[in-house]
């Protein structure tokens, strides 16, 4: 009986524990999200494939001079060329957009083929660098900015991962009251969760770390979901 009670107030003792736990995180899981790193000098700038504004802030990077190469994903594009009006550039778009805001072509430079998910992004900047040490600004969205950190620091063990974002999509503190926070934190934690139990989504292609030559003038939503 004695044994039977000291389990008891252990499990007790253990569920006030995780409660308290769950209610930390629940009120601090936006700010863990959204890890950001001072920028600082580096070799490349890696804007992940996905919103527009991670191109801005790219060509931002560039015209500060903190590094003198701009490395595009060629991620898998969808079988439609039609434009879905949200601002997701397509290929030949993105380097339209950054010759814009005054980065030059010849500092433009692609890696991979037929990519689909970070995971894979990550794979093939690994295979482009071919193992040598490499210091990155890797520019994401401020929701992704923790996963993207743990994603590409486990792939890519060789390479500094520094890690900015602009402030487009930022999660608000109290991220519970307001709809578009709470979509992207839920999505996020479960995403954070898939990739650590093993989950990788892949193109219906093989994906390489060889660049293919590009085509299409449309804007559309990047496939980079995972």
């Amino acid at each position: 009986m004695r044994i039977a009670r000291l389990l008891l107030d252990l499990f007790g003792v253990l569920a006030l524990l995780s409660s308290i736990l769950a209610v930390v995180l629940f009120f601090s899981i936006a700010g863990w999200l959204q890890y950001q790193d001072e920028p600082l000098a580096a070799d490349y700038i890696v804007p992940l494939a996905g919103d527009g504004a991670r191109l801005i802030k790219a060509a931002e990077l560039f015209g500060a001079g903190l590094a003198p190469v701009i490395l595009l994903s060629n991620e898998l594009q969808p079988r439609s060329s039609e434009a879905d009006g949200e601002g997701f550039p397509a290929r030949d778009g993105r380097v339209a957009i950054l010759n814009s805001l005054g980065v030059p072509k010849q500092r433009i430079s692609h890696y991979g083929s037929n990519l689909l998910s970070t995971t894979e992004e990550a794979e093939a900047l690994g295979a482009h660098l071919a193992k040598r040490k490499a210091t990155v600004l890797l520019v994401t969205s401020p929701y992704q900015a923790r996963r993207a950190k743990l994603i590409f620091e486990r792939e890519l063990p060789d390479v500094r991962c520094i890690v900015v974002w602009p402030l487009k999509d930022e999660l608000q503190p109290s991220w519970w009251r307001d709809k578009n926070s709470a979509v992207l934190v839920v999505t996020e934690v479960a995403k954070v969760i898939f990739y650590f139990s093993g989950g990788v989504f892949r193109g219906a292609e093989v994906a390489t770390a060889i660049a293919q030559p590009q085509t299409g003038q449309a804007l559309q939503r990047s496939n980079l979901e995972f």
